[in-house]
């Protein structure tokens, strides 16, 4: 039987990627998140801090100069995608593991059984964990949520042609906000489990 991976999108500031270990160490398999970044600085030669602001550059000037074929952007940023698609593969393909965002959802199901996640919360509480956790003034969490699921949403568009967010592309929607990051991963663990006696 082939093993199965766990994906975790998640919106920006919703608790997703403490889900995402919480899972992770309660099955007893690897969390890949930040190791992806710097995996792919390694190989790229770019820096970790490129390749962190990269991730978060899908704006609407960058599909202009995608269409257009301004390469200046284009080239790392395809160069960054192609990098982290390949070692998220190779990561999936070590054997059971949760992975978060990056496209993985859509990159490992083609491949392996997958049970994918998608962890999200509401505004109010989203700004709470903003402050608390990355250190960003209350009157300015708002605004950089709405920016970075913008963003989000253009990079998964962009590379896989779905849309980021939408339940049609994912196995299960954890509410963090309402039902709190260690029983969303209660919840990500049992069905894991589940899945796994069936297979």
């Amino acid at each position: 039987m082939e093993h199965r991976i766990i994906t975790v999108s998640r919106e920006w500031a919703s608790g997703g990627h403490t889900v995402a270990e919480l899972t992770a160490k309660e099955l007893g398999i690897p969390c890949y998140d930040t190791q992806i970044i710097q995996e792919t600085a390694k190989r790229t030669g770019l820096s970790e801090d490129l390749v962190k602001e990269a991730e978060q550059r899908m704006t609407g000037s960058f599909l202009y100069n995608l269409v257009m074929s301004v390469n200046s952007e284009r080239n790392y940023i395809e160069q960054i995608y192609k990098s982290e698609k390949d070692i998220v593969i190779e990561k999936a393909a070590e054997g059971p593991c949760v992975i978060v965002g990056r496209g993985a959802d859509f990159v490992v199901a083609e491949k392996l059984p997958t049970l994918r996640a998608f962890v999200y919360s509401n505004m109010k509480r989203r700004i709470r964990h903003a402050v608390e956790n990355y250190g960003i003034d209350e009157t300015k969490a708002q605004k950089e949520i709405i920016r970075m699921d913008k963003e989000r949403s253009i990079h998964m568009k962009t590379f896989t042609g779905l849309n980021w967010g939408d339940r049609i592309n994912y196995d299960i929607m954890l509410n963090a906000g309402f039902l709190g990051e260690e029983e969303c991963a209660r919840i990500l663990v049992q069905a894991y489990k589940d899945l796994d006696g069936k297979a």
